[in-house]
């Protein structure tokens, strides 16, 4: 039975409770068989009042389809918990609904918010439309009806000042079925979050079709709120890390009283401001990029009796994100675009080679 819904056109059928499907008799001696039981399914006749010619599935030799239901045979699909589906990015406040199920009605494919919300097809306008029951909000989109607005599109969000000043505004939304254990990819398909760029360290099959789990490959999740130039802990002082590894002696002069060497300079801190996605066990794939190193507050480094022609040899620093992946994990909410894990109260460990 999984089967038939897998294959039949009108998905609406998910969102019902008891999904009434017939079917025409097989060939002598064959049985239908349950997928799930491997149990014998026995024909039944229809029930005083049902279906009442409502969309349903026909099975034959040829597979299923779907058709209004006029066979005399039947069997009952009984669905205890509505497939939902999730609409991500609206901010907090906004009025939209952020779960749905997809609907049959009218002769048209309809997703029906949980709350107040209706999303329909506009055939003449070519894109879809959402409208908040007993409210000025609404939305639209100008994604294909074929793809049921599956993935994330563009829309246009009208009346909406509990999230925006304006009229409208743009924003990013997408729809999808995944867990909280999947990352949702720009097509509408899901992949296990541990598969989320993992291109760079892994060579696994594992990935979305489109190839988005692979794009803006940063850790760096949140900054709201955070000021660089202040130092993570409000007390007067911040506890640091600070170890120096000699690479190789270069030059001794005596006579010129100096020392020429090369070391690796690292420091670790702790910075439960900021908050960190994506990141791995092997703390050595969890590397913040240049660009993120900016955003973040680092010691300064002072030098003294050293010849500061010097120091513009200093080479890239390298800043690796180190948190306790097991405690301190959490997971945004629908209003985030993209599901992942997040990480607070890391530490930050940073090297940088001086030669």
């Amino acid at each position: 039975m999984r089967r038939a819904w897998d294959e039949v056109s009108y998905m609406a059928l998910m969102s019902e409770q008891q999904l009434w499907s017939p079917y025409t008799l097989p060939d002598k001696g064959l049985l239908y068989t349950d997928e799930n039981t491997q149990i014998n399914m026995n024909p039944r006749y229809w029930l005083p009042g049902k279906p009442k010619n409502l969309p349903c599935v026909l099975y034959n030799r040829d597979g299923y389809s779907d058709q209004l239901c006029t066979a005399e045979n039947q069997f009952i699909c009984y669905n205890e918990n509505p497939t939902y589906l999730h609409l991500r990015g609206l901010c907090d406040h906004s009025e939209i609904d952020r779960s749905y199920v997809l609907s049959f009605q009218e002769n048209a494919l309809v997703w029906i918010g949980a709350f107040k919300t209706v999303i329909s097809y506009n055939t003449l306008k070519q894109r879809w439309e959402a409208f908040v029951q007993g409210s000025e909000v609404w939305a639209a989109t100008n994604a294909s009806y074929e793809g049921l607005l599956l993935g994330a599109h563009n829309w246009t969000i009208y009346n909406d000042r509990q999230c925006n000043s304006e009229s409208f505004y743009d924003s990013i939304l997408s729809m999808n079925s995944c867990t909280s254990y999947q990352f949702n990819c720009n097509d509408g398909g899901c992949i296990p979050l541990e598969y989320w760029c993992d291109n760079n360290f892994l060579n696994n099959s594992i990935s979305c079709e489109d190839g988005s789990d692979e794009l803006n490959c940063t850790y760096l999740h949140d900054l709201t709120g955070y000021n660089k130039n202040v130092i993570p802990i409000p007390n007067p002082f911040t506890e640091l890390d600070f170890f120096i590894e000699i690479l190789n002696i270069q030059d001794i002069s005596a006579l010129k009283r100096r020392i020429r060497v090369s070391f690796n300079l690292s420091m670790a801190w702790e910075e439960p401001r900021a908050s960190f996605h994506g990141l791995w066990i092997e703390k050595s794939f969890n590397q913040i990029n240049h660009a993120e190193q900016k955003l973040l507050w680092k010691p300064s480094i002072v030098f003294s009796n050293i010849i500061l022609k010097e120091l513009e040899l200093l080479t890239k620093t390298e800043m690796i994100a180190d948190c306790d992946l097991l405690l301190n994990y959490s997971q945004p909410d629908l209003s985030v675009l993209y599901n992942h894990y997040m990480y607070r109260n890391c530490s930050i460990f940073s090297t940088t080679v001086i030669r």
